[in-house]
């Protein structure tokens, strides 16, 4: 087995255990279920015109950077190409839109995602437990 073999074994592994069903809805036709995991990252961000701190460090603010990662053959079996403005339901409450994706790397690809945060808009989308 390759070195590359055993990522894959490993990151498919890692999908598995923290993959959640999403429901994509795409602007046009039907929505699908799928799976993928959901990140969070922060970054620092500093602020125009900032002082170093005592520490040493500039002075800025955290910001979420929201991506979702999905595995390329379950989008294939399903028939599903994610495009920009389409959204992914989670959970009641949590849903995201489809921004930009980065280059396919080997067996996933990731989107970079906004957070829909319109209280209404989230009550009226669907979710994964709908299509079950």
């Amino acid at each position: 087995m390759s070195i590359r073999d055993i990522r894959r074994t490993a990151r498919r592994q890692l999908h598995d255990a923290f993959k959640v069903a999403v429901l994509y809805i795409p602007r046009v036709g039907s929505p699908a279920l799928l799976h993928a995991r959901d990140h969070t990252k922060f970054r620092v961000n500093a602020i125009e015109g900032a002082v170093r701190s005592g520490n040493g460090q500039m002075v800025g603010r955290q910001e979420m950077e929201p991506s979702i990662i999905f595995m390329r053959d379950e989008l294939a079996a399903n028939g599903v190409t994610l495009i920009r403005g389409g959204v992914i339901s989670i959970e009641r409450g949590e849903a995201y839109t489809l921004d930009n994706a980065e280059a396919p790397d080997d067996i996933t690809v990731k989107w970079f995602v906004t957070a829909i945060s319109n209280e209404r808009e989230l009550a009226e989308l669907p979710v994964p437990e709908d299509l079950s």
